[in-house]
């Protein structure tokens, strides 16, 4: 029988930790264990809700078999893996930055975000089962670095692969309001400079690919979806917006179809369709969550939907009806300070 998990980070400072929840057949979670990683969590000041002001701090890689998380306090990348039915660390891995916050895969590509400082990237490529960094690699964001209160508005959120493979996208809160796109060579390097694109929005956050392969992008200050079409030249143009008339649109998740976004000073969950010339349109205008809803992960069966809870702790789930409304199922508690949730 196919074991389904949830996965939850802690992002404790004085040790990060992953804990890991068996899903059963109606979405209920049931705690199995708690793993370190390695590292140790952080906190970016000024962050309202969520300590890592980010998107993707947690990813399981289908291909590979493997969870991978960051470790925001201690500047590292834990690789993880289930062997006998237990999740075990495998690597810790330098994040080639400071402040991871963000991490992607594609193929055998392996990409982490770093929010502090100047902003950086860095790479590694999966080889027997082991991750190893890609030489020359690492690319600065040339970001002006932000400290105190406005750390957290001025900082990059995520780091993804257009569904290709041949790009990465970054998204900047504040500090210009950026959406960067560097391409990806054949060898797995990033081009030595990226085309820095105005994303037209304050505070550009959380991002992913519609089937279409549009780009749709939260804002933070504006709680409004964006559509665009990244060109293969690095520029983008934006294509629709929709405001969902809630507070601080950060994160988004795709089931089925159906795009939902979370609206953390809200407490709101919202639902959009994307049609296929790219056009965003608000589907349910807010389903209520606890206090304080930060990152978000569907089910890759489509019927479920976890929501994590930043200062409150914890998790909400839903089930995804077949017209995407959703009915709430779970209500797990856990500690403050948590970011990052992944599924098998």
């Amino acid at each position: 029988m196919t074991r389904h998990l949830v996965f939850v980070q802690t992002n404790n400072p004085a040790g990060n930790q992953i804990m890991v929840y068996d899903r059963a057949d109606d979405g209920t979670l049931t705690l199995a264990e708690t793993v370190d990683t390695g590292g140790i969590g952080g906190v970016n000041e000024g962050a309202p809700n969520d300590p890592l002001g980010s998107q993707g701090s947690l990813v399981y890689d289908t291909h590979h078999h493997v969870l991978i998380g960051v470790n925001a306090g201690s500047n590292t990348v834990s690789v993880l893996g289930l062997e006998d039915g237990r999740l075990c660390l495998r690597q810790v891995l330098p994040s080639g930055g400071t402040f991871p916050v963000s991490v992607t895969v594609h193929g055998n590509l392996l990409y982490v975000l770093n929010a502090h400082e100047a902003g950086a990237i860095t790479g590694y490529r999966i080889t027997d089962g082991q991750f190893h960094p890609i030489e020359n690699s690492t690319r600065s964001l040339g970001l002006t670095p932000a400290t105190g209160p406005m750390q957290f508005a001025n900082s990059p959120a995520q780091i993804g692969f257009t569904p290709d493979g041949q790009q990465l996208v970054i998204t900047t809160k504040g500090n210009g309001s950026l959406i960067d796109v560097f391409t990806v060579g054949p060898q797995g390097r990033p081009s030595d400079t990226f085309t820095a694109n105005p994303a037209g929005t304050p505070l550009p956050f959380g991002f992913i690919f519609d089937d279409y392969h549009h780009l749709a992008v939260t804002d933070a200050g504006s709680s409004t979806l964006t559509t665009y079409t990244v060109h293969h030249d690095g520029t983008i143009t934006k294509i629709a917006s929709q405001p969902d008339g809630q507070q601080t649109m950060c994160w988004v998740a795709h089931i089925a179809g159906n795009f939902y976004v979370v609206n953390s000073l809200s407490n709101t969950i919202t639902g959009y369709h994307i049609d296929p010339a790219g056009t965003p349109t608000v589907f349910i205008p807010q389903i209520t969550t606890r206090t304080n809803p930060i990152d978000l992960v569907g089910t890759r069966d489509q019927q479920f939907l976890y929501v994590q809870l930043g200062a409150a702790g914890g998790v909400d789930g839903f089930r995804v009806k077949p017209d995407g409304t959703l009915t709430q199922i779970v209500t797990i508690t856990g500690a403050g300070g948590m970011q990052g949730i992944a599924v098998t």
